[in-house]
């Protein structure tokens, strides 16, 4: 019996920006478009941006290091704006989604890599129109950065399991990265890839209806 369904962020919950939209942003507050191209790599973040979404670097010391690296005095506020280039706003329809689900008795959580400077903007009344911060859509939050591990690395599904007292075979993992989605299945999860920035309603109905015709 499927209990839990959890999400991904970035790509599945957040449309993701073309990578132009970041790199042109942090270009403004010093990093040169180089060294945006090689840290926002093809297989995610890389050091220190990777770090502090790990939880190895804490948003002072990400700050820190940033400064260093590119001689701007970037605040928080500077990296939140820029970190924001990465995704867009959420489509209501996706919020209203994920709000029925809750209505309809299941437990609705999100597992996403992120860091400290989007979840500021996240967890903020700016994050919807109507004033509602993430955390209205969801009963629970998981972020890599609080974890200690991100997806891939089974550690992160497997804190998420202990922490959400999750029993494996009762969730069902959605997300934007193959890697991710094989990572859930390796830990006993159901999974289900959702192509970049496509809609998920219509393959999850088809997953819990597939999972509730088998038991």
């Amino acid at each position: 019996m499927i209990r839990n369904l959890i999400f991904d962020m970035g790509g599945v919950i957040l449309p993701m920006q073309d990578i132009e939209e970041p790199i042109h942003r942090f270009g403004q507050i010093g990093l040169p478009r180089d060294e945006a191209v090689r840290l926002f790599g093809l297989h995610g973040q890389q050091e220190i941006f990777r770090d502090v979404e790990s939880g190895a670097l804490t948003a002072d010391a990400f700050l820190a290091a940033y400064r260093e690296l590119t001689g701007y005095p970037a605040t928080f506020a500077d990296i939140e704006w820029a970190w924001r280039g990465f995704v867009s706003d959420p489509p209501p329809e996706r919020l209203l989604w994920l709000r029925q689900l809750m209505d309809d008795g299941y437990h609705v959580a999100l597992l996403s890599n992120t860091n400290p400077f989007l979840m500021h903007f996240c967890d903020s009344a700016a994050f919807t129109p109507e004033g509602q911060p993430i955390s209205h859509y969801f009963h629970r939050i998981f972020y890599s950065y609080r974890l200690g591990a991100c997806k891939p690395d089974t550690l992160a599904f497997s804190r998420m399991l202990e922490q959400g007292s999750y029993v494996p075979e009762e969730c069902i993992f959605l997300d934007d990265g193959v890697s991710n989605v094989e990572a859930a299945r390796q830990m006993g999860l159901h999974a289900i890839h959702v192509p970049d920035n496509q809609d998920w309603i219509v393959p999850l109905r088809r997953e819990l209806k597939l999972l509730s015709t088998s038991e």
